[in-house]
Formats: structure tokens, C-alpha cells, sequence
């Protein structure tokens, strides 16, 4: 897999980048926040809900990912826990 590295200082209204949920229409992103430091690595993290997800096909159960703090390069895969 090819790694990109999105600087975030750098866009400008006019680019950007997608995080797409782990499935269709699980509604990933609905809310967003700073979690703390949930790992323990010193950096903070991601907390990003999905409403509509149905792990292990439970319907309506609805998903939470948490996306680790990263001083370097990172890919996010939420499809691929």
C-alpha cells in the first residue's frame, strides 16, 4: 500500500483528503474529538463516530474508531482494524 502524506498546513479550501468509513453508509464522522491519550504514547488521539455501523452485523449498534496520535507518517484504514 502507498503511503501519502497530507501536510494540513498546506490545504487550502480548494483540496484536501477523505476518510471513508468501513462500510457504506455507517455515516463516519457524524462526531469528532479529541480523546486524550488513549494509547499512552504521549500524543493525542482521534475518537470518530459511525452511527450507522453494524459490527458483526448488528444492526443500529453503531461503530467508534479510535485514530492513534502520530508524530510521523501515518495511513488510516478504518476498514482494516
Amino acid at each position: 500500500m502507498a503511503q501519502t502524506i497530507i501536510n494540513l498546513d498546506l490545504l487550502n479550501g480548494n483540496d484536501g483528503f477523505v476518510v471513508e468509513g468501513a462500510t457504506f453508509g455507517d455515516n463516519l464522522g457524524s462526531a469528532v474529538s479529541i480523546f486524550g491519550d488513549f494509547n499512552g504514547d504521549g500524543l493525542d488521539d482521534l475518537a470518530v463516530s459511525a452511527p450507522g455501523g453494524d459490527p458483526d452485523s448488528r444492526g443500529g449498534a453503531g461503530e467508534v474508531y479510535i485514530i492513534f496520535g502520530n508524530n510521523g507518517e501515518a495511513i488510516i484504514d478504518l476498514g482494516d482494524p
